[in-house]
């Protein structure tokens, strides 16, 4: 983990991140040419999204019917938060440091 000279701070691990994303209101994805599928499920009183990038990164997350947060899990994938509550994915190969 390290600050950048913007004060933006970087982190890389083979292992587990724990972050609070509970400030969270909106989730992107860079470039959606880097997509290989992407999968909508409802569920009752959720929505669930599976997204597999090119490069083999996968992202798991799931709303409630408020639009709130209720799970978020990737691997493989550059995640980036700006602001505090704007989160954004992009494939390794080409994404966030």
């Amino acid at each position: 983990m390290h600050e950048d000279c913007d004060g933006i701070l970087h982190v890389r691990t083979r292992t587990t991140a724990v972050l609070a994303l509970d400030e969270i209101k909106s989730i992107g994805i860079e470039n959606m040419l880097d997509i290989r599928s992407y999968t909508i499920t409802p569920i009752v009183g959720s929505v669930s999204h599976f997204i597999r990038f090119l490069d083999g990164g996968e992202v798991r997350l799931a709303y409630n019917a408020q639009g709130c947060l209720l799970e978020f899990s990737a691997q493989g994938v550059a995640v980036e938060i700006q602001d505090g509550n704007r989160l954004t994915m992009a494939s390794l190969r080409r994404g966030c440091p």
